[in-house]
């Protein structure tokens, strides 16, 4: 399964990562504003 991340989506990207996952895929949601930082480690 492929995964997608979805950076700091709130509530579109919550809805998005329902739809993601409804067609196959594996959304991955970060809603800090500080999720960009995980992405360096």
């Amino acid at each position: 399964m492929k995964k997608v991340i979805i950076l700091c989506g709130g509530i579109g990207g919550a809805a998005t990562a329902l739809t993601l996952s409804r067609a196959g895929l594996e959304p991955v949601v970060f809603n800090e504003i500080n999720c960009v930082n995980i992405l360096y480690i």
